[in-house]
């Protein structure tokens, strides 16, 4: 629900914290829960943690909204249904996450959540 996005994004950014570069983490420099890779994919060349560790709130606001909120469908999910959802996406993958929801609600996993996953 749009009503729930703002609330998300809070969430979010409670659990996700700041900025770590830990050489064991498969997603490298992170900072406000997003990756150096998801970044680079962002921003259409590759950074480094410099870039990661200088990452604003803001842009990574808008990298949320867009990569999974948006992806998972958030403003048309039902209420809670939207948060687990989207949450879900950050930590596995839109992908993932849309496969998962597809899986529980009998659509079709295709990895994208359009109008049969919907009516599902």
């Amino acid at each position: 629900m749009i009503e729930n996005r703002d609330l998300w994004l809070s969430l979010i950014f409670e659990v996700e914290g700041g900025f770590t570069n830990n050489k064991d983490d498969p997603g490298l420099a992170t900072n406000f829960g997003i990756t150096q890779k998801t970044l680079s994919d962002w921003r259409g060349e590759a950074v480094g943690p410099e870039d990661v560790a200088q990452l604003t709130k803001s842009v990574s606001e808008s990298i949320f909204l867009a990569r999974y909120w948006q992806a998972m469908r958030g403003d048309q999910l039902p209420s809670g249904l939207d948060l687990y959802a989207c949450d879900f996406a950050v930590n596995s993958g839109p992908a993932r996450a849309a496969k998962i929801l597809q899986h529980l609600v009998g659509a079709e996993a295709d990895s994208f959540i359009g109008p049969l996953t919907m009516e599902a």
